[in-house]
């Protein structure tokens, strides 16, 4: 279900824990995509939308993801589906390995979406909807986040600083 824009609005307000944060539009052949890009030290999590969404640690490691309506996270170094098990009295996360050909899939689709982020802010194509702090250096710090990383690994853990 998609979000209304007052409720990314809020996100962007209430993400309190990923500093420095902002909202882009971004121009992609597509058509246009709002993105939130926020950090937590040097660990960058980035909402395309509702979906998909890619954490990363660090080293520029793939952590957790939410992607086409399923949970997923990084263990030791290879990533798996949260899937629901539900009783009457509670509900736990049974992990289910995501298996080589649709982990290779998923880091392209990732690696892509980076690409094309990337093209996008550095050719100008993006608008900025909001960041916080207002004076901050979200951009620049996106940007330069984009421009040293090579390619996409797996985390050994979903934590952000494992």
């Amino acid at each position: 279900m998609a979000r209304e824009a007052h409720e990314r609005e809020d996100m962007l307000r209430d993400a309190r824990a990923l500093v420095p944060r902002i909202m882009l539009r971004i121009e992609l052949a597509g058509g246009a995509a709002d993105v939130l890009a926020g950090f937590r030290g040097e660990a960058l999590s980035l909402y395309f939308g509702d979906d998909p969404v890619f954490h990363f640690n660090a080293r520029s490691e793939l952590r957790r993801a939410f992607v086409a309506d399923q949970l997923i996270k990084a263990e030791r170094g290879r990533l798996v589906v949260l899937v629901p098990d539900r009783t009457q009295e509670r509900t736990e996360l049974q992990a289910t390995p995501l298996g080589m050909n649709p982990e290779s899939r998923l880091l392209a689709e990732i690696e892509s979406r980076l690409r094309d982020l990337d093209s996008a802010l550095a050719a100008n194509r993006f608008e900025i909807l909001g960041q916080q702090p207002s004076e901050g250096n979200a951009l620049v710090t996106l940007q330069r986040w984009l421009a040293v990383r090579s390619g996409i690994r797996v985390a050994n853990s979903p934590r952000v600083g494992g």
